[in-house]
């Protein structure tokens, strides 16, 4: 992939995710100007990602079966749009409809351009610049959008369409459908060999999503809880936000020298290790395992998109559709249910309880690993 393509997906890529993170910011505003109750806030930016991460699995298969650079501006003008449509709104149902449709536009972006971010030879570090834009995006969002929302009120959702617009005018310019250059020929005995693999990948790619979502919905209730004033446990938030996408891109790198699996699996244990010190230090040091926490768990999702599209080279919007869209959306479905046990058993036990997740993740990496050798062993036996 060229260059300039590279740096355009990376770009749309920050337009993309920043919208989704404007949201939050806006929902206290929208509480007091329009009455809402906390439920039905919550439903607001609940609507856009499970939209957003579900349809991804449809859209990839569609891009498969017609693959179109097309996919990226539409997504992002329809996201841009809509979620500029939500600071105006006085409806609630049309509050609720406008995060649907901003779901839909992201949808429509993220497995058309994680596809393409795998078109170089250096696959890992080609995805992992790219996702970094997405997660620099989430960060940049919440930022401007609580920031500006002091100044213009939820009308600032406006400034956020001809971010997109742009975004959306130099994707059509400037990227390139070079998916082509990454088909191959896989026989079918070798086709069902993978499906062990790629079932063990998502199923990690799923643990991993619930810590991290779940972190990211309760950790600055937790903080809150522990003496942090908003602006505090706001502030822990975008630190994990932040050094998550700056572990991103040397993730990539990291990977071409040991290997994705292998990197993998130990970030998913450094994550958990991670975990348990957050819960376990004292609450005015927390920054620290959070920053580092950020570093490691983020910088997996690249590594597993890459991975994936290793094991599916013929479908690579399934593929990314699957580990950046199927197994976010189950997260965000059972976050809930992590929260209903904080309710019953407080934050420190199930803080500490969710530990086990990137150590069984990581077990099913290494378990992916050996089924790869196998694979490769029938490989080798045919060749010869």
């Amino acid at each position: 992939m060229l260059a300039g393509s590279r740096a355009v997906l990376f770009v749309s890529h920050m337009a993309n995710d920043m919208l989704y993170a404007t949201i939050p910011p806006l929902l206290p505003l929208l509480g007091v100007q329009k009455g809402f109750t906390v439920a039905a806030l919550g439903v607001i930016p609940a609507a856009y990602m499970v939209v957003a991460s579900f349809l991804q699995v449809g859209v990839g298969i569609l891009f498969d079966k017609r693959p179109s650079v097309l996919y990226i501006p539409i997504g992002l003008f329809v996201g841009g749009t809509a979620v500029a449509l939500i600071g105006f709104l006085d409806n609630y149902y049309l509050l609720v409809a406008a995060a649907v449709l901003g779901g839909v536009g992201s949808a429509l972006f993220h497995p058309t351009a994680t596809s393409l971010s795998s078109s170089s030879a250096k696959r890992s570090v080609s995805v992992s610049l790219f996702i970094a834009g997405g997660g620099l995006g989430l960060a940049a969002g919440a930022f401007l959008s609580s920031q500006l929302a002091q100044i213009m009120g939820t009308r600032a959702t406006a400034v956020f369409l001809p971010i997109t617009v742009a975004a959306a005018v130099a994707s059509t310019l400037f990227v390139k459908n070079n998916t082509g250059k990454n088909k191959q020929v896989v026989s079918g005995h070798v086709g069902k060999a993978w499906n062990t693999p790629l079932l063990l990948l998502v199923t990690a790619t799923l643990l991993r999503g619930i810590l991290v979502m779940s972190l990211i919905t309760y950790l600055p209730l937790y903080l809150a809880a522990e003496g942090y004033n908003l602006a505090g446990a706001g502030g822990i938030l975008t630190l994990l936000l932040v050094t998550g996408a700056a572990g991103m891109v040397p993730a990539g790198f990291l990977s071409e020298k040991f290997g994705r699996l292998k990197l993998t699996a130990i970030l998913l244990v450094l994550s958990g290790l991670l975990c348990i010190l957050i819960v376990s230090i004292p609450i005015t040091y927390v920054f620290i395992p959070v920053a580092f926490l950020g570093f490691f768990i983020q910088a997996i999702i690249p590594l597993m998109v890459a991975e994936t599209h290793e094991l599916l080279p013929n479908n690579l919007g399934l593929a990314s559709a699957l580990i950046y869209g199927l197994t976010l959306g189950l997260s965000n479905l059972l976050v809930p249910l992590v929260g209903a046990a904080i309710d019953i058993w407080g934050y420190r036990p199930v803080f500490t309880g969710l530990v086990l997740l990137p150590f069984i993740g990581s077990l099913l990496v290494v378990r992916v690993q050996i089924s790869r050798k196998s694979v490769s062993s029938i490989l080798n036996g045919k060749v010869s």
